[in-house]
């Protein structure tokens, strides 16, 4: 119950902000676009969109960050195997977001270089493989969302299972 209290569920919400962060992304850059096409958009109006889109990827690099380490605190602590097992599950889970936000993230770059070189169509016909990788990150989180509910049963059940053999020997 520990390691879900200290690291399963501060870890799960940590994915919760990057997945709402990887969203807001995906907001910024279709406005960003939408901006450029629609015309009449201020140099100003276009970089507060970039910086936005910057300061969101910031945001998701400390929470990978932050989630990463929490875990490997974890594993260095003083518990049972189930525990350690837990964590490592979780922070393969956590990899595997990474891996796919990092593939999101190239996409957004690339698609930010081709309309600093004027190319502003690039979106539209990118804007299904931002999109699909949008669903692969959301697809990842998910898994781990489910490992985390799945580990804090496990040990809720043990949980009650020990109390309750506990009780019995008293």
């Amino acid at each position: 119950l520990k390691s879900v209290s200290n690291r399963q569920i501060p870890v799960a919400e940590g994915v919760s902000r990057i997945n709402v962060d990887i969203l807001q992304q995906g907001v910024f850059l279709e406005r960003l676009f939408l901006t450029v096409e629609e015309g009449g958009a201020s140099a100003a109006a276009i970089e507060k969109q970039r910086t936005r889109i910057a300061e969101l990827s910031r945001d998701i690099e400390r929470e990978f960050a932050a989630a990463g380490q929490l875990l490997a605190a974890g594993q260095e602590g003083d518990m049972g195997r189930h525990a350690h097992a837990a964590i490592d599950l979780l922070s393969r889970d956590l990899a595997g977001i990474d891996r796919e936000y990092q593939a999101f993230a190239g996409l957004v770059e690339k698609i930010l270089k081709e309309r600093d070189t004027g190319n502003v169509h690039v979106f539209d016909e990118w804007r299904d493989r931002v999109s699909g990788q949008q669903d692969t990150v959301a697809l990842a989180i998910a898994s781990l969302r489910r490992h985390a509910e799945e580990l804090t049963h496990e040990a809720v059940a043990n949980a009650d299972r020990d109390e309750w053999a506990l009780l019995m020997t008293n």
